[in-house]
């Protein structure tokens, strides 16, 4: 046997042993019902129950905003590799007597897989209006991925 052989043998081998299959997220999500949690936090998630109270932080540069979170089941999470699905789009929004008062967005991969996955520190910026002013603010999070699942939950929350 020639050595270009061998070499090209030993070669393929080590190529197809490091390969694994690539997994379609959108067939695994089938499996688990869709669900997608609200919640609040920078580095973890906190669930967010209506009424509860949301800390504004306030940015150097003078803004304000609100440290979003999810979690989700029956999601494609998205990946930073090309052998699977698109990362989910997750849209935030902040409503007052029908007026939307701060928007996010955030389109990275979640952590985690179709079964459970979380994102945290998603930025929901907030426009200047005086929370004095509304009793009732709304946080609406809609969740879309790449297979088509859409979630929408909101939670009413005071500042």
């Amino acid at each position: 046997m020639s050595r270009a052989l061998l070499v090209m043998m030993w070669f393929f081998l080590a190529v197809s042993v490091g390969c694994e299959e690539p997994v379609d997220s959108c067939e695994v999500a089938t499996q688990f019902a869709p669900s997608l949690a609200v919640g609040v936090g920078l580095d973890s998630f906190t669930a967010l129950e209506h009424g509860d109270k949301v800390q504004i932080a306030y940015g150097l540069q003078g803004g304000q905003h609100i440290w979003m979170a999810v979690q989700t089941a029956g999601v494609a999470p998205g990946a930073l590799h090309r052998t699977d699905v698109a990362a989910p789009e997750i849209r935030y929004e902040l409503l007052g007597d029908g007026q939307v008062l701060g928007q996010g967005i955030n389109e990275m991969p979640l952590q985690g897989d179709v079964s459970f996955a979380e994102s945290a520190g998603d930025t929901l910026l907030l426009d200047w209006f005086d929370a004095a002013e509304y009793e009732e603010l709304i946080v609406r999070v809609t969740l879309e991925d790449a297979c088509g699942t859409t979630l929408v939950e909101q939670r009413t929350i005071r500042l």
